[in-house]
């Protein structure tokens, strides 16, 4: 959802008062009924969700600090993601070759001498 998203779905400012906001879902929703279309299609539904966010004290609070917060740049959005990620199990043997190339070949060449045993017998 774009900044103010549910305020301009709805067509309110930013400090409406709770009343203008049961207005504004109220007139928006007998707009659908006087073009005579069902009040179920994807644009119904955003109207339907900005107005349960704004309606609810708690959640416009926790919607407004959210919309306030400032935008990551390029560089921390990529230090959040090398944070948050899981190495895969192939990038973790990557690493440990990189740090320790001995074990890894050994580790290597036992499972390649287990791979030739079992397959003799």
């Amino acid at each position: 959802m774009k900044k103010n998203g549910y305020y301009t779905i709805l067509h309110l400012n930013p400090d409406a008062a709770p009343e203008e906001i049961d207005a504004a879902f109220q007139r928006e929703k007998r707009w659908y009924e006087m073009e005579g279309r069902a009040f179920n299609d994807q644009q119904a539904k955003e109207l339907t969700e900005a107005y349960m966010v704004l309606s609810d004290a708690d959640r416009r609070k926790c919607y407004d600090a959210e919309q306030s917060r400032a935008v990551m740049t390029m560089e921390e959005l990529e230090q959040k993601v090398r944070q948050d990620h899981r190495k895969t199990r192939l990038e973790q043997l990557v690493d440990d070759i990189a740090e320790n190339p001995l074990k890894e070949l050994l580790i290597f060449l036992l499972a390649l001498l287990t791979f030739i045993i079992s397959r003799k017998f």
